[in-house]
């Protein structure tokens, strides 16, 4: 799935809009379990899931509470 059709499925806007943001975009590739974002630091960029599922969760104590899940 390519990122036009990802954007596609959250919002439908016009061609020319939609290839505007997508020449500012780059693909980027992380492996399972990888951190994205970081508990308590204010995250600048934005992602789009093409594969794979992502777990939001906070480390409270010795665990991980989850509060979101997403694919």
């Amino acid at each position: 799935m390519d990122i036009e059709e990802i954007i596609d499925r959250i919002y439908k806007m016009p061609k020319s809009s939609l290839d505007k943001l997508s020449a500012k975009l780059s693909k980027v590739t992380y492996p399972k379990g990888h951190h994205i974002l970081e508990f308590n630091k204010v995250e600048t960029n934005v992602f789009f899931l093409a594969k794979g599922i992502a777990r939001a969760y906070i480390p409270i104590d010795v665990k991980q509470i989850t509060f979101w899940i997403g694919k």
